[in-house]
């Protein structure tokens, strides 16, 4: 529960002092709005003088904490990289487990998949997604959308030493990274190493633009490295 509701915070708030202003001022409320049951039976709320002083304090710690979020200065992919940062520093038990928080994750990716020692680890957003494929006007059920995503990964994976056959000659390392842009958002492709890589998908043109899609598959690969190689290691 306290995870959870640090990280509500943290995607709310870009700094300490808003998320201490907002925790202070709901306390004072909590405590100083509640009713008060008189031996009688009598309900009743504490309507003193000192009261009044604390939950008006309580309400002006909240509208200090709302100020701060409406002029946040920061951007969206600054507040965007310190929620990955938090899915980073995270253990995870499964790599299906790690899929699924990433691709949970607001204006990001909506698919997510290893290929790790010919086992496919992968998990869809499937209320976020749905509603995309909808608003997008894309026709496919998440069962068809899933199977195109992990095909279309094995054809690029087939196609990376072919290419790389062919750039030897320009003397600038091998390929592991493709990002394909469309219409309706776009695709991304990250070879980790020989029968290892990862995909990541979505249907949102927005996270392409603004890219945040981009930001999260970056962040996604680091987690999935670090999880592989803490496997490797055991």
């Amino acid at each position: 529960m306290w995870e959870a509701l640090a990280n509500w915070l943290t995607k709310r708030f870009s700094s300490p002092l808003p998320v201490l202003f907002f925790l202070l001022g709901s306390i004072l409320i909590i405590v100083e709005a509640i009713e008060v049951k008189l031996p009688d039976g009598t309900q009743v709320l504490r309507a003193n003088e000192f009261g009044k002083l604390i939950l008006s304090l309580g309400i002006l710690a909240l509208v200090v904490a709302a100020m701060f979020q409406i002029f946040d200065r920061n951007s969206k992919l600054e507040r965007k990289a310190r929620e990955l940062d938090i899915l980073e520093a995270k253990t995870y038990s499964t790599l299906r487990e790690l899929m699924h928080e990433y691709v949970s994750q607001p204006g990001g990716l909506d698919f997510g998949a290893c290929i790790y020692r010919e086992n496919i680890y992968h998990d869809i957003s499937a209320d976020q997604f749905a509603k995309r494929l909808v608003h997008f006007r894309v026709q496919r059920n998440l069962e068809l959308q899933t199977q195109h995503y992990l095909e279309f990964g094995r054809e690029i994976y087939a196609l990376v030493d072919p290419i790389n056959s062919r750039m030897n000659d320009l003397q600038q390392g091998q390929l592991f990274r493709v990002i394909l842009d469309v219409e309706k958002g776009g695709f991304f492709f990250h070879q980790i190493s020989d029968g290892c890589y990862v995909i990541g998908a979505t249907v949102n043109q927005e996270a392409m633009d603004d890219n945040s899609a981009d930001l999260e598959m970056r962040s996604l690969v680091r987690a999935v490295e670090h999880h592989i190689a803490k496997l490797e290691n055991q």
